[in-house]
């Protein structure tokens, strides 16, 4: 997402983590259901893993809560749930 669409006064730590997910949003995990819609399950988190190591990203404690947050978000709003 280009960052001039993120909040204006959005804390820096935060705005790095979103960023970060950018980078990895391709890398979910998916199967089709009976009638062939993809549900995500979850991301790929050895994906995960080896982009942050990559960009040099920390995922410490808070960084994967919000990691976790956002994938639970957009889990839900794909999935209808």
């Amino acid at each position: 997402m280009p960052q001039e669409l993120y909040p204006p006064k959005m804390p820096e730590y935060i705005m790095n983590i979103l960023m970060f997910y950018d980078k990895v949003k391709t890398q979910w995990r998916v199967f089709s259901d009976s009638v062939g819609k993809a549900v995500l399950i979850g991301l790929d988190y050895s994906s995960v893993f080896k982009t942050a190591e990559i960009y040099g990203v920390e995922l410490n404690e808070f960084n994967m809560d919000v990691l976790r947050e956002i994938e639970s978000f957009i889990r839900e709003k794909q999935n209808g749930k």
